[in-house]
């Protein structure tokens, strides 16, 4: 019976866990596709504004893009993963500072006005992006998890009345099964270094740099 009860509380936390997981990984790929539909939209925008005003804000909005590729290519590398962030900061201050120049400028103020709403709303869900992608499973849920799957391993093997090789099968079957549950469900939540990864949503960022 106590096996039986903490097999259901082992299984309780595992599916909370991988419901709340794979919840945030869909999020994270609709995050992505949003981003990558908001920066299409800042590229054709571009083109409203006259060429004097349009090289440099061409410029930055391409220099943005490969940072926001290289911020998801580098996640292993701390160097470039932190200069991706930072370069990104700063160019878009710079488009920012761009679009507000042009907005003095005659007959550009609606056109800037409409720039500067768009580029808020790639800033926006850029940030919510890296938030998800940087956030995981609480480290106590984790260990909480092997923890119940070893007790659970212990207690069904020394309550048998005869541990033959069968039940050592069956044991060694469960920790198996339970690790590679927990691994999945672990890397789930590790959507920019597991092996589990939205790269068909990063395409579609990587595909906006045949616009420009």
């Amino acid at each position: 019976m106590r096996c039986l009860e903490l097999f259901g509380l082992w299984g309780f936390i595992l599916a909370f866990t991988f419901g709340n997981v794979s919840t945030r990984y869909e999020n994270i790929r609709a995050a992505m596709v949003e981003e990558a539909n908001i920066i299409r939209t800042v590229i054709l925008r571009v083109e409203t504004f006259p060429d004097s005003v349009q090289v440099g804000l061409r410029e930055d909005v391409k220099k943005y893009l490969q940072t926001r590729i290289d911020y998801f290519e580098y996640a292993e590398d701390s160097e470039k993963f932190n200069k991706s962030k930072q370069d990104a900061v700063e160019i878009g201050k710079r488009l920012w500072m761009r679009t507000v120049d042009a907005s003095h400028l005659p007959d550009l103020s609606f056109t800037a006005a409409t720039m500067m709403t768009t580029l808020s709303a790639m800033y926006d869900v850029g940030t919510r992006r890296d938030a998800m992608l940087s956030s995981g499973i609480p480290g106590p849920i984790s260990y909480m998890l092997f923890f119940i799957a070893i007790v659970i391993s212990f207690v069904g093997g020394f309550t048998s009345p005869v541990l033959k090789t069968k039940e050592w099968v069956v044991i060694t079957g469960f920790i198996f099964l339970a690790c590679l549950i927990i691994y999945i469900t672990l890397d789930l939540a590790r959507p920019m270094r597991g092996f589990i990864r939205p790269e068909v949503e990063q395409q579609k960022i990587v595909q906006l740099q045949e616009l420009l």
